[in-house]
């Protein structure tokens, strides 16, 4: 199986989520949001996440470990607000409108 369905279905194994978004560019990377992080700590959250990725149902060799490189955790409430950043953006540009440096 490619490891990002094997990260894919250990985090959704072990959280309660509300969308997984991962990449394997040369690693994994990407993000999870879940109720489960709401106000918790961002180490805490990391933890959440490495255990979920090496708990034995997970199957994942130390080598398929070291693959991963960065999930972020996230809470509804900051995808959601990470979303409305993005769809600014998004109109902005349709919009002929470029973000201006400022010196």
């Amino acid at each position: 199986m490619e490891l990002r369905k094997k990260v894919e279905r250990a985090l959704k194994a072990a959280f309660d989520t509300d969308v997984v978004e991962l990449v394997n560019d040369d690693g994994i990377s990407g993000f999870v949001v879940s109720a489960m992080f709401d106000e918790r700590e961002m180490f805490d959250r990391q933890s959440m996440i490495e255990s979920a990725l090496t708990v034995p149902t997970a199957k994942l060799t130390p080598d398929e470990r070291r693959s991963v490189l960065f999930i972020a955790a996230l809470a509804p409430a900051e995808h959601a607000f990470k979303q409305s950043l993005e769809n600014v953006g998004r109109r902005r540009s349709a919009n002929g409108q470029h973000r201006r440096r400022t010196p």
